[in-house]
């Protein structure tokens, strides 16, 4: 039997104190037809109760449901060839709210034995899926965590303070006298270089 986990950060996105239910259908392959995948239906991961009141930043330790298909032993001696022949075990979580659907695959000699781990957004709808080493808990679900937004009104008066101090400096010119000028210096002493070489006797 497949034993679950929830691993949960802060969600700080929402509006409103939101419950969500997301439910995830876990499909394996550990054969080909040509060169596509043959997905069998694994497991259903129900994430139940799932709230987050916005109000103090927390999360709620959620209740997770699974109902997992059991391999029969020829499945399982199939599982078992794979590390053998050197091929890949995969894995395909669906969102069952959106189709969106993410795979993973594990070269691991027992891939039945890792640790599963499904990463959702802070709304709760699925991101990735990675493969882990043994642990003691087979799947865990990671709710990502938002960086903390800028607050808007320090920000714009950041930006017109920034503004105002280009404006300020608008239209001086430090530069030296040289700098400043040196399109019209650098034509006159060319002009009297020449000037000079081409009349030596004045000299």
């Amino acid at each position: 039997m497949i034993k679950f986990i929830a691993v949960f950060g802060l969600l700080v996105s929402c509006s409103e104190t939101q419950d969500i239910r997301p439910v995830f259908a876990l499909f394996h392959s550990f054969e080909l037809e040509g060169s596509e995948p043959i997905w069998m239906a694994r497991a259903k991961v129900t994430v139940d109760a799932l709230t987050h009141n916005p109000s103090n930043r927390t999360a709620s330790k959620a209740m997770i449901s699974i109902e997992s298909n059991q391999l029969t032993p020829e499945e399982r001696r199939k599982v078992d060839n794979l590390a053998l022949s050197g091929k890949r075990y995969q894995l395909k979580a669906v969102d069952t709210s959106t189709g969106h659907h993410v795979i993973a695959y594990t070269y691991h000699a027992d891939p039945l034995q890792q640790t599963l781990k499904l990463s959702l957004d802070p709304s709760g709808f699925l991101e990735g899926v990675t493969f882990l080493p043994a642990g003691r808990e087979q799947v865990i679900v990671d709710i990502m965590q938002l960086a903390p937004q800028p607050e808007t009104a320090t920000y714009i008066q950041r930006m017109d303070h920034e503004r105002r101090e280009r404006e300020k400096t608008q239209g001086q010119d430090n530069r030296n006298f040289f700098a400043k000028y040196w399109m019209y210096i650098v034509p006159l002493v060319i002009f009297l270089l020449i000037s000079g070489a081409g009349n030596p006797e004045g000299q």
